[in-house]
């Protein structure tokens, strides 16, 4: 005696979730779909679920998602940092009235090594290089400068996903 396949009622919601097109139904199955009433469902394990998500398969899967998810997650967090480093010199401006010209030098001048710092204050060789470091840490604003970092980091984990 064959085994009748397990069935479970699902709504239209579901059948989206799985991913079933109109063209998988029958015509009673439509119908009732539009009513608004459940239909039954064979439940085959090799099938996605409503609650159950198709898995990448192996490492090789896990890496392609968190590369793809990584950059979005960077991109969104350093943007956000942007705009809130903005909101923050706003407030400082409305308070005092002196726009506060903070730069990247100003986030990192604790954690640089002092040898950097004196070259930063009196090159002695390397001048084009000081010229594009001076201008890169002296004279784009701190948001800017992570907001700019955020799009580059996007750029370059983007272009690792059409790699995989």
């Amino acid at each position: 005696m064959a085994k009748r396949p397990k069935k479970r009622l699902v709504t239209n919601a579901d059948l989206e979730r799985m991913g079933v097109k109109s063209e998988d139904l029958t015509g009673l199955q439509l119908v009732q779909l539009m009513e608004g009433k459940p239909i039954e469902w064979p439940i085959d394990p090799d099938l996605p679920t409503p609650t159950k998500k198709p898995v990448a398969a192996g490492l090789k899967g896990m890496i392609k998602d968190m590369i793809i998810e990584l950059p979005l997650v960077a991109f969104g967090s350093l943007s956000l940092a942007s705009a809130l480093i903005l909101t923050l010199q706003v407030l400082v401006y409305l308070k005092t009235g002196d726009w506060p010209d903070w730069f990247l030098f100003t986030a990192f001048k604790d954690f640089l090594p002092a040898s950097f710092l004196q070259w930063l204050r009196d090159p002695q060789d390397w001048f084009g290089v000081h010229k594009m470091v001076f201008y890169l840490f002296m004279e784009i604003p701190l948001a800017l400068s992570v907001f700019l970092f955020a799009i580059l980091l996007a750029i370059v984990f983007g272009s690792l996903v059409i790699l995989f």
